[in-house]
């Protein structure tokens, strides 16, 4: 058998295999809004963190009450990471409980694999369950319409 041309197809096809893999981790976002809901009765606290090419630019606790009978309640993060576009991971968890994380990467615009800006949304359900979501739903959240939201540079067509 000859090995050195069986190691470098396999070779080859792992690299080839990766390389979409490791060109969206190099995507470059902006994050306009962290925001988060209890939908659980029972009251919990929200720890939110967001870094921004590895390091913590943002960290806050929001307590926020347990659902009434036609209202949920949420709260949302400063936007004290300002908009610069980077390499974003979100974090979230409640009650001190363990850490759940997003990278802003990972959202999608419709079948595309790029988005330029996105949002977070952290939600806690029945016995503190969290669900951590990503939206590319910019748009939706201007700074005229909404609080605590970043202003965010669009493209423009020039």
């Amino acid at each position: 058998m000859r090995r050195r041309p069986l190691l470098t197809a396999v070779g080859l096809s792992a690299t080839a295999a990766t390389a979409g893999c490791l060109n969206r981790g190099n995507q470059q976002v902006q994050l306009a809004r962290f925001s988060a809901e209890n939908f659980d009765s029972e009251i919990h606290q929200f720890d939110l963190r967001v870094d921004r090419d590895g390091e913590t630019v943002h960290w806050s606790t929001h307590e926020i009450r347990g659902k009434g009978e036609n209202r949920i309640y949420g709260a949302v993060a400063d936007c004290d990471w300002e908009t610069a576009p980077g390499t974003y991971e979100v974090f979230a968890r409640v009650d001190a409980g363990e850490w759940t994380s997003k990278l802003l990467t990972d959202v999608k615009e419709g079948w595309l694999d790029s988005v330029k800006c996105a949002t977070a949304h952290v939600e806690c359900h029945d016995n503190g369950h969290l669900w951590l979501r990503l939206q590319d739903n910019c748009e939706r959240f201007v700074p005229s319409r909404s609080t605590n939201v970043c202003s965010i540079e669009h493209e423009t067509d020039e």
